[in-house]
C-alpha cells in the first residue's frame, strides 16, 4: 500500500528512513519506486552509516545521517542533499 500511494502522487523530495513498518527496509523500497519516480529526489535516513551502501546501491541519490539524533542538523544535512541533487 505504501508503494501505491508513494506513486499516485509523485513527489518532488523521498526521504527514506531505513527501518518501515511496511515491512520493507528502506532500500527494498528505493528499489521499488526509483523507476517510477525519476524526477524526484531520493534521499536514505539513517542513524547507521552502515546502511548507507544499501541506499546507495538501491537508487538513493545520497544518503542523510540522523546527526546523532539532532533534528536540527539532520534538516540542515536534507536541505542541502535537496539543493544538490535538485539542480541536476
Amino acid at each position: 500500500a505504501l508503494v501505491e500511494r508513494l506513486l499516485e502522487a509523485p513527489p518532488r523530495i523521498v526521504v527514506v528512513d531505513y527501518r518501515l513498518a511496511c515491512g520493507l527496509t528502506g532500500d527494498q523500497l528505493i528499489a521499488r519506486v526509483k523507476p517510477a519516480l525519476p524526477d524526484s529526489v531520493i534521499l536514505g535516513f539513517s542513524s547507521d552509516p552502515g546502511n548507507y551502501r544499501a541506499f546507495l546501491n538501491a537508487g538513493a541519490h545520497a544518503c542523510v545521517g540522523k546527526g546523532d539524533l539532532d533534528p536540527v542538523r539532520s534538516v540542515l544535512d536534507i536541505a542541502r542533499a535537496v539543493e544538490r541533487f535538485s539542480r541536476n
